[in-house]
């Protein structure tokens, strides 16, 4: 339906804007209307506002357009007509005409949709329908009333009523027009769409919305001129507060309690919920539903245990309610008028067997407690701060004096007993700082000889040490406290009414101390309270050693280069007093330093103690810890620093520099965690049946092997080496032979590769032009005559390498001593890899090829890296260096190697022509091996980037349409200059490459200028 037109007041209705195009058709069917009430006689006769408008449609679309015409036929008749135009063409024949009338009024304009008096009409090209004196009827009965039907409406959130079901119009037979409809204030609770009312939000337990139409040229019937909507919101879930969950308990009769957490006790969710809810009693005798003016509550009745139900339409909760018989009076239970106790002590610990609540069967006999002031003190006496109520956690004696308790019933306050109570200041618990108290045996007179103040600390009376009262005010007639010496070595005596303590060292030996306190107390029995005499008791044992002579510490310390450990000094005796300042404790190195080394080792303190110290290693080696008390040696340590070596799963080079590893079964020092290792001439594998087979019996220092650590759990291989004074005696010198030789690492630190072989000094190595050093995993370098150059910058601590000799001579090669280079930082073996766009596994692979490419100038910049490839599988990379590029690749024998060129600065990625079987080696820097280059690699053309949707839009990049894992910014050299970052802000103007990966693997590159 057409949304409705509306006119502000005093304004005359205009063409309706109904889409109507007189020129979009050829032809048409011309029809003559006229309006009628019901006979067809008076067809035209009703007299219609001048402004009255009357279209007509074919298939929802506006093809003919009139407004009222007026034939003046006598004083007494004149014929309101439409000559209605209908456009069309061919098409059109035979389909339906529908008719839609703008009947204006005193301050709104009407939209009516008519249906004809008689035959329908259909388009008929070139045809006339009717003419003045017989017109096309069409039925309108103009509505002069309205009203609705009811006042209020209900509607549950989410569903959805048809308002015209609630209006009515007169005549009943009326037309009815096209409706607006309004609310008196805007209301987020509903939303009207033409005549159908949607419940969106509750409107609360009295709200509702008020809705009504904008018909202002009609009258109301008088019953009713809007319509009130109530939004209701059903309750999906009912919850009892916590404090009901487990039920309530009542008093017979008690209305106004159990109606109280009726109306209140309970939760609904949603938390706009206002669906009217109701109690339902399991038993309605016993929780009886009241009438009249009561109607809604219950009256629990009958004692027992029953469920109140309240409950919606699509949610319930169930309310356990116990109704219970009152308590009539509470009698006291033993001989006790008195109740005696100490401070700290807990009343509640024993009151509860000094009463009976009764009737026995009571329902509810539960009772607080009140403290009130002594009968025989004077109201303003804080009795308050003698008995102190924590509520639950007890009542507690706190100061010594009289106060009264009152045991109260909770269900009939006027149900009570009293006791008087007497607060003693004594203990109730004997504990002790240490159960264990050394002394040293004072040498000089002006050492500790009296020990008093230690061993009056040392003592804990719970809650208090008890005080010799000279009238006994509390009742504290009978009390003693005691203290005296077991043992000759300490002489001790106590005066309780002094509270005077004297304790001295004698001689060195051990013993007792015994403490014991005796009173009255008032205690818990069987058949109530009794005051009865007790006793209670305890002792510490008391040494008196010999002074601090010197400290004990491990004799030997075994760590790795990679660790730090702790170092403690042990007093002797222990528990001597130590003063820091007497302590002196250093390291001193036991193999070769260097001068310009810092040093092997170093030993720190921790804490001011000077008993607490960390060895901190900066190398492996040997080093002696001294200990002195006052200049004199008391203690030394020996320290050995070796080697931590760890592997992971897979292939490794290896070189050892803390020292061998030798074994009389493999399994012992290896586990089965390695299923291979090589060395250059011989071999250990582990057999799945029968374990380690082969000749390599230890695992030498400075040598290379090859080693393979298993998959399967734990896959790693963790090696602790002693050092055996291999790296102090490492061989410098090497032979060389021609063609490939296995390179040991004799070094702890990682080391520049023109620094370790230099060629400057006239006695220096003199290396091979095509020489060739090569890594697992860091590339290579080749001698070119002045210097090693390629991907292999750095020597790693812990890892062996391939010599490749160029020449048909053995090379004479000299390692520079490690002590003779900065010192370094101690490292684990992991090699470090850059980042780059290439990613493989190189784990599964024992060898590697070496490949010196050229690629041709275009393509000799270090923006350019190279992929290599055994199928779809990357399994190595190589990168530009000098014009060359120096590609590694991990495969095995028989395997063919593919490459693919990567462009940093584009982003990419080109075929190389070139294809290879793998081998130890190709092409060198005087004959590198020729590639050429081919197209784009598909995936990655020039359209994915022109439609990659990236941008720099104010400092930000932004990414449209794909699902993104990182972004990379490149410069224009190829460097990267952010990752996982979308912030440009900070980066100068010019040119960058930003690289988009997805989250489905692929990677899309575009050129952005900032």
């Amino acid at each position: 339906m057409l949304s409705l037109l509306l006119y502000a007041v005093g304004m005359a209705a205009q063409q309706p804007d109904w889409g109507y195009n007189p020129n979009a058709y050829p032809d048409e069917h011309v029809i003559y209307v006229g309006l009628t009430e019901g006979s067809l006689d008076n067809c035209g006769q009703k007299e219609l506002p001048e402004n009255t408008y009357l279209g007509a449609f074919i298939d929802g679309e506006c093809r003919g357009l009139a407004k009222v015409q007026k034939k003046s036929l006598s004083v007494a008749l004149t014929i309101n007509y439409f000559p209605l135009r209908v456009k069309g063409d061919t098409n059109d024949e035979g389909k339906a005409i529908s008719f839609r009338l703008l009947y204006p009024g005193g301050q709104l304009s009407y939209v009516y949709d008519l249906q004809p008096a008689a035959d329908a009409v259909t388009y008929t090209n070139k045809k006339t329908t009717g003419t003045l004196s017989d017109l096309f009827p069409l039925k309108f009965i103009q509505p002069l009333y309205y009203g609705f039907t009811q006042e209020t409406v209900s509607v549950k959130v989410g569903e959805q009523i048809n308002l015209l079901d609630y209006i009515t119009f007169e005549p009943a037979n009326a037309n009815i027009p096209e409706l607006n409809w309004n609310m008196y204030e805007e209301s987020e609770n509903v939303n009207i769409e033409g005549n159908k009312l949607t419940a969106i939000k509750s409107t609360g337990k009295y709200g509702s919305v008020g809705v009504f139409p904008k018909l202002w040229d009609m009258k109301n019937t008088g019953q009713y001129s809007d319509i009130n909507i109530r939004v209701i919101q059903p309750a999906t879930s009912i919850e009892l507060r916590d404090e009901y969950k487990n039920g309530i308990t009542v008093n017979l009769g008690d209305t106004a309690a159990l109606n109280t957490v009726l109306r209140s006790g309970y939760t609904t969710a949603p938390a706009d919920c206002n669906e009217e809810l109701t109690w339902k009693s399991s038993d309605e005798t016993a929780i009886l539903p009241m009438i009249g003016s009561d109607i809604g509550k219950f009256n629990p009745v009958k004692t027992g245990t029953y469920t109140m139900t309240l409950s919606g339409e699509n949610a319930s909760v169930d309310l356990k309610v116990t109704v219970i018989k009152p308590v009539e009076y509470i009698t006291p239970v033993g001989r006790v008028k008195e109740i005696k106790m100490y401070i700290g002590d807990n009343l509640l610990s024993i009151l509860p067997s000094g009463y009976k609540v009764m009737p026995e069967d009571a329902t509810d006999r539960s009772v607080h407690y009140e403290v009130l002031p002594s009968y025989n003190q004077d109201q303003e006496f804080k009795y308050n701060e003698i008995l102190e109520d924590n509520g639950s956690e007890g009542i507690f004696a706190r100061k010594p004096g009289r106060a009264r308790i009152a045991i109260i019933s909770n269900q009939n306050p006027q149900a009570s007993c009293t006791y008087e109570v007497i607060v003693k200041d004594g203990p109730t618990n004997i504990t002790f700082k240490q159960e264990e108290m050394t002394f040293l045996m004072p040498i000089k007179d002006t050492d500790k000889w009296d020990i008093s103040e230690d061993i009056r600390n040392n003592i804990i009376m719970t809650p208090s040490w008890p005080k010799y009262e000279e009238y006994e005010s509390y009742d504290i007639a009978q009390s003693n406290l005691d203290i005296s010496s077991l043992t000759d070595a300490v002489k001790l005596y106590y005066d309780f009414k002094k509270d005077s303590l004297s304790a001295s060292v004698v001689k060195v030996g051990e013993g007792w101390i015994d403490i014991s306190y005796s009173s009255e107390r008032t205690i818990a029995t069987e058949e109530g309270l009794r005051n009865d005499e007790y006793e209670i008791s305890n002792h510490f044992h008391v040494t008196i050693l010999e002074s601090l002579k010197g400290f004990k510490v491990d004799g030997y310390v075994d760590m790795v280069s990679t660790e730090t450990r702790d170092f403690v000094l042990t007093p002797d005796p222990v528990g001597a007093e130590v003063d820091p300042s007497r302590v002196e404790v250093t390291i001193t190195p036991n193999t070769y330093v260097s001068e310009e080394w810092k040093s092997i080792v170093e030993i720190e303190p921790t804490d001011e103690t000077m008993l607490n110290y960390t060895i901190k290693p900066h190398s492996v080696g040997r080093a002696t810890i001294s200990v002195k008390l006052d200049g004199e040696e008391v203690a030394t340590s020996y320290v050995s620093i070796g080697q931590r070596y760890m592997q992971k799963a897979g292939w490794k080079w290896t070189s050892f520099y803390g020292g061998g590893v030798r074994w009389n079964s493999p399994e012992y020092e290896l586990g089965n965690v390695v299923e291979e290792i090589r060395s250059e001439d011989a071999l250990l594998h582990n057999d799945p049946e029968y374990g380690y087979f082969g000749d390599i019996y230890s695992l030498e220092t400075g040598e290379c092997y090859k080693i393979k650590v298993k998959e399967e759990e734990p896959g790693l291989l963790d090696l602790r080496i002693m050092y055996t004074g291999g790296y102090e005696d490492m061989q410098t010198h090497r032979q060389i032979v021609p063609m490939w030789n296995w390179l040991g690492n004799p070094y702890q630190y990682d080391h520049d590769i023109n620094s370790v072989f230099s060629t400057e000094d006239t006695y220096a190595n003199k290396f091979n032009v095509g020489d060739r050093i090569v890594s697992k995993d860091d590339g290579f370098a080749e001698y070119n005559g002045e210097k090693w150059t390629g991907t292999l910058t750095t020597l790693r601590a812990g890892l062996g390498y391939m010599y490749f000799n160029a020449a048909s001579d053995t090379i004479d090669m000299e390692y520079l001593h490690e002590g003779s280079m900065p010192q370094g930082t101690p490292v684990m073996n992991a090699p470090q890899h850059k980042q780059s766009v290439w990613t493989y596994n190189s784990a599964p692979f024992a060898d590697n090829m070496t490949i010196v490419a050229d690629l041709g100038n275009d393509y000799s910049a270090e923006r350019f890296t190279v992929g290599a490839f055994v199928g779809d599988e990357c399994r190595g990379e190589g990168e530009m260096i000098d014009g060359k590029c120096f590609i590694t690749v991990h495969a095995d024998k028989g395997e063919t190697i593919s490459f693919k060129l990567h462009d940093a600065v584009s982003g990419e990625m080109r075929t190389i022509n070139e294809q290879m079987p793998f081998a130890k080696m190709a092409g060198s820097l005087r004959a590198p091996q020729r590639l050429t280059v081919g197209g784009i690699v598909t995936g990655i053309t020039a359209a994915d980037i022109a439609s990659s949707g990236i941008a720099i839009v104010d400092g930000q990049i932004t990414v449209q349409g794909m699902d993104v894992a990182d972004v990379i910014v490149c410069n224009a050299s190829g460097a990267v200059v952010s990752t996982g970052e979308t912030t440009v802000a900070g980066l100068p103007s010019g040119v960058y490459v930003v690289k988009v990966k997805t989250k489905d693997g692929k990677t899309v590159t575009k050129k952005l200028v900032k």
